[in-house]
């Protein structure tokens, strides 16, 4: 049976979240919902509604591959 571990406590927390969702979260703060009633609602963090607005922190995480998605 496969083992499924803990996380620590003060871990990071990755994207729980789909395009989507995110999406719709950037609309109705652009509509006339505040980011933090938008955050909760979409349970989406503030920053990264900020950041996404202001089109920072657009790449994922990690190094960039050697291959392209044609190759």
């Amino acid at each position: 049976m496969p083992q499924h571990p803990k996380k620590k406590l003060g871990a990071c927390a990755y994207k729980n979240y789909s395009v989507k969702t995110l999406h719709k979260a950037l609309d109705a703060s652009h509509a006339s919902m505040s980011f933090c009633d938008a955050s909760e609602l979409y349970k989406i963090s503030k920053s990264t509604l900020q950041y996404q607005l202001a089109g920072k922190n657009l790449n994922p995480p990690g190094c960039p591959t050697v291959l392209t998605k044609d190759e």
